[in-house]
């Protein structure tokens, strides 16, 4: 397999990945809605540091430390308990501080690292980030890896890119949309997507107290 089919593999396969619903996805639409088209770079960025690390564990060979339940029901208990925490700052920003919908601004540099690192918190809480990289990406990163760097880098390039293509079409909408909503829609949106998020951390941490209760 050449460097261009590693490519184009990655990219749809990453592109699968992006488009099933999921804790990012509602932070990118509520970060969009709220900021503007900075927040799906800014999140997209944070996610792809933590996939970085992904791809560089598993490309040194990893797995057997991550292939474990525990490791997988640890991270669902604390990333679970971190999201729902996101989500309850969500839920108050949504209904307590003022928000316009007519001109997003980029923001300040602090908003900006604090989006980076929240893209990256998200994606890190996800216990299915985990599990997706250790069943479906660790297979083809095995393969890669034994043609070498470049070989890897198309892997993590085209995943990086579905990712980016996926929510910038989601910020895109979003940010289209926003012009039909009125301010006690738009609060209300906010506080669902907040509603969301919270669920998802309960989920997940439900998901980590069964791994640690059955093995």
């Amino acid at each position: 397999m050449g460097l261009a089919e590693m490519f184009a593999l990655s990219f749809t396969i990453g592109l699968s990945g992006a488009m099933s619903p999921g804790p990012l996805t509602v932070l990118t639409v509520a970060e969009t809605a709220r900021r503007g088209m900075i927040a799906p770079f800014l999140i997209v960025a944070g996610h792809a540091g933590m996939e970085l690390l992904a791809t560089t564990a598993l490309s040194l060979g990893l797995l057997a430390a991550a292939n474990s339940p525990r490791f997988i029901g640890t991270i669902s208990l604390v990333g679970g308990t971190a999201m729902f925490a996101l989500a309850l700052v969500m839920f108050h920003e949504a209904v307590a501080r003022p928000f316009s919908v007519d001109s997003p601004g980029t923001g300040t540099a602090g908003g900006n690292f604090r989006l980076l690192g929240t893209g990256a918190m998200t994606s890190i809480s996800n216990p299915y980030f985990a599990v997706w990289w250790i069943t479906v990406a660790s297979g083809i990163l095995v393969t890669a890896a034994k043609s070498g760097v470049a070989m890897v880098g198309a892997f993590y390039t085209g995943h990086i890119l579905a990712d980016l293509v996926y929510y910038l079409v989601i910020g895109i909408a979003v940010t289209a949309g926003r012009r039909f909503i009125g301010g006690k829609i738009y609060r209300l949106i906010m506080a669902l997507l907040a509603l969301a998020m919270a669920g998802f951390g309960l989920m997940f941490v439900w998901k980590g107290f069964t791994a640690f209760t059955i093995h």
